[in-house]
């Protein structure tokens, strides 16, 4: 992650860390780097960044022009997800994986009352910790009009 600073990343768009054995401490890192401002797409998935650098990414106004953010498997719960809903520098998100954490029903009504992700056109939220009753309460939140691909 130091090296970003180094290296001519200006106008990068799109960063995949994928398991990389990325931490909270290497999402604050990406949140200073002044050479991320036009990213439009970060991929961290399989990585333990934990609810602390879930609120890092929601509270760095660098990641204001972010369209897709990949959360896989980031061991995230319903505080990191509530940081993310609520952020009001994720706006431009278009797209939202945040499968194979351990989001519950409260992360999930916290999506559902965001005011925030209503751009959201593809959100996966597959194998966390909620019922069929969380899903059919999400459903009926009228806040995700441009959603077209929804995984649960």
């Amino acid at each position: 992650v130091g090296m970003l600073e180094s290296a001519s990343f200006d106008g990068l768009q799109r960063l995949n860390l994928e398991q990389t054995g990325l931490t909270s401490s290497g999402i604050l890192a990406l949140a200073v780097s002044k050479k991320l401002s036009a990213l439009e797409e970060l991929n961290v998935s399989h990585n333990e960044i934990r609810d602390r650098g879930a609120r890092i990414l929601a509270a760095s106004e660098l990641f204001s022009k972010l369209q897709r953010l990949f959360l896989w498997n980031t061991f995230i719960d319903d505080d990191g997800l509530r940081a993310i809903a609520h952020s009001p520098y994720l706006t431009r998100l278009h797209e939202l994986k945040v499968c194979n954490n351990q989001i519950g029903p409260k992360g999930i009504q916290a999506l559902a009352d965001s005011d925030k992700l209503s751009h959201l056109k593809k959100l996966d939220l597959r194998n966390n910790r909620f019922s069929i009753n969380t899903f059919v309460h999400f459903t009926h939140s009228p806040k995700f009009k441009a959603l077209e691909e929804f995984r649960f």
